[in-house]
């Protein structure tokens, strides 16, 4: 079981003697895991961009990707979550001094796979680079799709 489900029994348990303070305290804890998994994302999106490789990490959640891409995403749609292939995440983020590249986190079953794709050059902030980021980003999940 995970963390959060045994923190979830232990809240319900304890919610009529506390007058539900033990829920406020599972939201906070909740927020503080999904803190966690997005920093562990976070390392291995440097890692995956650093070897330019695939980076494997135990189980994270969808609330602690939509975190990641919610603290380093670059654009105002912080990721795509496209239909095929399913439990994908996309977006471009800029983490710390890093350049803005595009970030790939697939759950598997129960490991997280995180993949950096690197842009062909360094779009800016226009219309034409914001139509290109998003071509560049298609075109990965295409060539996915074809597998």
């Amino acid at each position: 079981m995970s963390l959060f489900g045994i923190l979830f029994v232990v809240a319900l348990i304890l919610a009529i003697p506390t007058y539900g303070l033990s829920l406020i305290a599972l939201i906070f804890a909740k927020m503080w895991i999904n803190s966690n998994e997005a920093q562990k994302v976070a390392a291995a999106a440097i890692n995956a961009r650093e070897t330019d490789g695939t980076v494997a990490l135990p189980f994270v959640s969808h609330a602690g990707i939509r975190r990641f891409f919610k603290n380093y995403g670059s654009t105002n749609k912080k990721f795509e979550m496209p239909e095929n292939p399913a439990n994908t995440f996309i977006g471009y983020v800029r983490i710390g001094s890093v350049v803005e590249h595009v970030i790939m986190v697939n759950l598997s079953g129960r490991t997280t796979y995180v993949t950096s794709f690197m842009p062909p050059y360094q779009f800016g902030d226009d219309l034409l680079s914001l139509m290109a980021k998003q071509e560049f980003v298609e075109n990965i999940i295409a060539n996915m799709q074809k597998g």
